[in-house]
């Protein structure tokens, strides 16, 4: 006997918004996984090491913060990039508790060649893509974000509510 499908929910929907940008970003993270790969390099070490290198310094509190990361993603992270000598750490000599992450010479210049490759794949992007159409969708996803961020404690609230034990 087949089952039947609800088709009132989102995630049933390959044309609801959340279905769609979920497809975008797995679409894209493929993309830049598969490009990153041959670099010896995951896309979460890309955006620590592009952090780190926009500013060299940091606290891994705060890159954690600018990742979008914990701080224990983040230390797993930072481990790895110091084992490739494109990062050091430096503890704050008044107070040990704070680690300060620098770029070494390597990974400068490292940085320096990936940041010379992104710019020439942005700027092919930029050859194809409708401009406007760009601007648009990003204003678009942009008030999407604020809906979905300020919806979501009237959603928590509502949540905490429900016994789950009885759904």
């Amino acid at each position: 006997m087949a089952k039947t499908v609800k088709k009132d929910f989102w995630f049933h929907d390959p044309d609801s918004l959340p279905k769609l940008l979920h497809r975008l970003g797995e679409y894209h993270l493929n993309s830049t996984n598969r490009f990153l790969k041959r670099l010896n390099l995951t896309v979460e070490q890309a955006v620590v090491l592009f952090t780190i290198w926009e500013r060299d310094g940091i606290n891994q509190k705060e890159l954690a913060e600018l990742v979008y990361k914990d701080q224990a993603n983040v230390t797993r992270i930072v481990k790895r990039l110091v084992a490739k000598d494109w990062i050091e750490i430096k503890g704050l000599p008044a107070d040990r508790r704070v680690n300060l992450v620098y770029m070494t010479a390597e990974g400068t210049a490292f940085m320096d060649k990936l940041h010379r490759l992104t710019q020439k794949a942005s700027a092919y992007a930029d050859s194809i893509y409708d401009q406007e159409k760009v601007e648009n969708m990003k204003r678009a996803i942009k008030e999407y974000i604020q809906m979905i961020v300020a919806s979501d404690e009237i959603i928590r609230k509502y949540t905490d509510s429900i016994d789950i034990g009885n759904v």
